[in-house]
């Protein structure tokens, strides 16, 4: 036994430099590992306390603005972000109930329109939604705006007869919004004399600026659509809450205080001029909006369709990937566009791992 503790001990001996040395590194590698940052704790009891006390939500503050005669656009930051398609299909039925009965979506083309009335208002199974969608943006082939489609229509079948249908209003014409459709949506064109009926319009957040300006109108002629029905008044931008490219905006603040709460509160709406942490800014939202919507859908990306392009619609499909040439078969061109489609997809979801990984460690 006594011999069995000498050896023990000459072997310590001899490694312990070794193991002083390992135990240095492992010190050294974990005192510089980078801290995950983090948001401010008077932010997270502010927001906090305002859920408490005075939690609105986007049905609510949609309902004050569409009272007041103004129409609605939500900036979509992320053309990928399967959650804001969410968003659109919670609201779908809240709209109708407001009394919005037409929709601009800026993924469909104008030239399709007749097509889609009779898709989405009479139920015309010879129309596909795909079709609609590939006429638009063949780059764009994602599940997700095609259920969307589907599922207004399968919303109006199930209306009462003496219920007006909501009408989806193509905003496209090729591959883009249109600033002409969009003046027209909004019912700010010249032309026009009649009084303006709130619509609901759903364009990406670059396209922004090519919404009409409304002039600016004197307190004394009233602003009210109500009291003059000639007046036009600028529409309302909404912005949906969700990550930036690659991180967490208010480094994950929203997000950990919406995981501490019950599920009905981690649906919630404010205006932007009173925001409810003292660390709000525009720019740190991404998007210059009146209201911002916070809401309790993962954050994921949409699901590309299948062999979306087909070596029979490749030509056509050339118009909306300027990057590939046409020198190979249509076969090999079809493939590689639908790969790209993938591929970005793909990225986005491989993002939204990341930063939830990162957000899950910030809580540990």
């Amino acid at each position: 036994m006594r011999l069995k503790l000498k050896s023990s001990s000459r072997v310590t001996r001899r490694f312990a430099p070794i193991l002083i040395l390992l135990l240095g590194l492992l010190t050294l590698l974990t005192s510089c590992r980078p801290e995950l940052p983090s948001f401010s704790l008077e932010d997270a009891l502010s927001l906090h306390r305002r859920l408490d006390e005075s939690r609105t939500t986007p049905a609510g503050l949609l309902a004050e603005e569409l009272a007041a005669g103004r129409s609605a656009v939500l900036a979509q930051d992320e053309l990928l972000r399967a959650d804001t398609i969410d968003l659109m299909r919670s609201l779908v039925p809240v709209l109708h109930d407001l009394g919005v009965r037409e929709i601009g979506l800026f993924f469909l083309n104008a030239e399709k329109q007749d097509e889609l009335d009779g898709f989405i208002i009479d139920g015309d199974n010879k129309t596909r939604s795909g079709k609609l969608l590939f006429s638009a943006d063949a780059a764009l082939g994602y599940l997700e705006y095609c259920d969307f489609m589907v599922y207004v229509q399968d919303f109006n079948q199930r209306l009462l007869p003496d219920e007006t249908p909501i009408r989806l209003l193509a905003l496209g014409e090729d591959g883009n919004v249109s600033p002409e459709l969009l003046t027209v949506a909004l019912g700010i064109a010249e032309n026009i004399t009649e009084e303006a009926v709130p619509v609901f319009l759903w364009i990406p957040a670059e396209d922004l600026g090519l919404l009409p300006k409304v002039p600016e109108i004197d307190d004394t002629e009233g602003i009210e659509t109500a009291e003059n029905p000639e007046v036009r008044q600028s529409p309302v931008i909404f912005a949906h809450h969700g990550p930036g490219n690659g991180y967490l905006r208010w480094n994950g603040l929203i997000e950990s205080v919406a995981a501490e709460r019950d599920i009905r509160d981690r649906t919630f709406a404010f205006r932007t001029a009173e925001p409810p942490f003292s660390g709000w800014s525009s720019n740190e939202a991404g998007i210059e909006a009146e209201i911002y919507l916070v809401t309790p859908f993962d954050y994921r990306a949409v699901e590309p369709i299948p062999d979306f392009i087909t070596p029979e619609s490749a030509t056509e499909a050339l118009t909306f990937f300027p990057e590939i040439s046409m020198e190979k078969p249509l076969s090999w061109v079809a493939s590689r566009m639908n790969r790209i489609t993938r591929r970005a997809a793909r990225r986005y979801d491989r993002m939204i791992e990341k930063l939830e990984t990162q957000l899950m460690a910030s809580e540990d």
